[in-house]
């Protein structure tokens, strides 16, 4: 299936996310370590480095499924949604009823039902002054993909 185009997060924000995840991790393995008693044994030593091993390891899934898994990725035929906590979703062009980048981006289909995509998001100061983003940019662009594939001149709602 070819790639007509693919929105993904910022890399600026996985590399905040992986900064704070880190000062977090440090913080607990300095609390664990803190309150390591002088002389541990060795279950006692095993079980403060098994939970921060174990935090470590859900933070770095939950950083992958937050910021680099999430995408919006247009083929020919329709667009695949994939969002950190659900499986990828397809949405045929022609069902696309309408468009709309609030706080996530929307789209309505034809039956009525909803789909969210995580990706493509404005933040609260951008939609109370109404101003235009890289959303509405997606949003655009969507638009004339969606005309290009169908043949018809598709315009979706910009909010």
């Amino acid at each position: 299936m070819a790639t007509l185009r693919e929105w993904r997060r910022p890399a600026r924000e996985a590399w905040w996310a992986l900064l704070g995840f880190s000062i977090f991790f440090v913080i607990v393995g300095l609390l664990v370590v803190h309150a390591m008693p002088a002389y541990p044994s060795t279950l006692e030593e095993f079980i403060p480095v098994g939970v921060l091993l174990t935090y470590c390891l859900i933070g770095a899934v939950l950083a992958y499924r937050v910021f680099a898994h999430a995408r919006v990725i247009a083929t020919p035929s329709g667009l695949l949604i994939s969002n950190p906590f659900r499986s990828d979703q397809f949405v045929d062009w022609s069902d696309i009823d309408w468009m709309r980048a609030d706080r996530l981006l929307t789209i309505g289909l034809t039956n009525g039902s909803r789909v969210i995509a995580w990706v493509i998001q404005k933040n609260g100061w951008n939609r109370a002054r109404h101003d235009r983003t890289a959303a509405d940019d997606a949003i655009d662009e969507l638009s004339l993909l969606a005309s290009e594939q169908t043949g018809a001149a598709r315009m979706f709602a910009k909010t």
